[in-house]
């Protein structure tokens, strides 16, 4: 999105899944970028900038991309809150079905 602003735009699709079963979630305007802890490699410590220490640590496991703009450009300009977010367990519909044809 950051390449082709000006020619590309996230159309807003929400209302075509009005009326179905299925659940979607609104795109992120804003993340958090997380690292192992080098002392406690079960932990996490966020990265909170590209200026950051840990970054520089782990520049060569994590892109520069990843850090978003600032959340008015996300939401004016890319329009990412216009995505959308499907997670298998908030649509999980199946229904236990006589199962002994199996």
């Amino acid at each position: 999105m950051r390449c082709y602003k000006d020619s590309l735009e996230i159309e807003d699709m929400r209302g075509y899944f009005e009326g179905s079963d299925i659940r979607i979630r609104p795109g992120l305007t804003s993340w958090k970028i997380f690292t192992e802890d080098k002392s406690d490699n079960k932990k996490f410590v966020e990265i909170k900038s590209k200026e950051d220490p840990l970054y520089e640590i782990n520049k060569n496991l994590i892109e520069e991309t990843v850090f978003g703009d600032d959340e008015e450009t996300c939401r004016n300009v890319y329009k990412l809150q216009n995505c959308i977010r499907l997670f298998p367990h908030d649509n999980d519909t199946s229904k236990l079905k006589n199962i002994s044809n199996f």
